[in-house]
């Protein structure tokens, strides 16, 4: 039975919790190889082996956005192990100088956000 991602290869930023980690759940549900990608080594461990015990292909890498050879690295180790790249979720950020910043968007400074979206 085909799936609805089947021949996608995703990597995913800030996939080792939350709102990434759910997509990249869902990602290979549907079919998709995934690139778990996240500064928690253990959770993208986790991840990656959760998603193929369930049937599905995952790599993790651990990467950190703002270190330009881990984004790097991470792509690189994508392609290695599933031949290519179909999609990209820039889903991790980097807001008010820190990560994980709860609260309202409408309260994060203009020069944090242009920041972020850089």
């Amino acid at each position: 039975m085909s799936r609805r991602l089947d021949d996608q290869v995703v990597l995913i930023t800030g996939s080792t919790h939350g709102i990434g980690r759910r997509m990249a759940e869902l990602f290979a549900h549907e079919g998709a190889r995934v690139v778990v990608t996240g500064r928690s080594r253990d959770a993208g461990a986790e991840l990656e082996r959760t998603i193929t015990e369930a049937g599905g292909q995952a790599l993790y890498v651990p990467m950190d956005i703002t270190v330009e050879e881990d984004v790097r690295g991470a792509v690189r180790a994508g392609v290695e192990r599933f031949g290519e790249l179909t999609a990209l979720v820039n889903n991790a950020a980097w807001v008010q100088g820190r990560w994980k910043v709860d609260g309202p968007v409408t309260e994060i400074a203009l020069a944090d956000w242009n920041r972020s979206s850089a």
